[in-house]
């Protein structure tokens, strides 16, 4: 099969046209919108390396208070979750059902539920 075969040697050295030349002969060749937009982003770019380096000392040299790592606990969500049972097997002991529905009450429904369950089926 053929290829094409480049007219130049191998061996010639091919200079590399980088971003920092063009934007030279912008500023020297360009219109004066060209200008204008170069020198805007020339006077708003930020080294992101340096300014990566300068948090990283600043972040560095904060000190840390131990009180603050701790978890904060509002008041007002303890009152109405039931203790999580963390080592739980399985879903139905992941909370206590007497931690939820108090003894009495719990015996109340089982009652209803009995004579619903008890009571002839009607019409649907």
């Amino acid at each position: 099969m053929l290829s094409p075969v480049s007219q130049v040697e191998k061996n010639s050295s091919v200079s590399v046209v980088t971003q920092e030349d063009k934007d030279r002969l912008r500023m020297k060749f360009g219109s004066k919108r060209q200008q204008r937009s170069l020198e805007n982003y020339r006077r708003l770019h930020t080294d992101t390396d340096a300014l990566k380096d300068k948090l990283r000392a600043v972040i560095g040299s904060m000190p840390v208070e131990e009180d603050c790592l701790q978890p904060v606990v509002t008041t007002s969500d303890t009152g109405y979750l039931p203790p999580i049972n963390r080592a739980a097997a399985t879903v139905d002991d992941v909370y206590n059902l007497y931690d939820i529905v108090s003894a009495e009450e719990l015996a109340s429904l089982k009652d209803q539920a009995m004579k619903i369950l008890t009571e002839p089926q009607q019409n649907m």
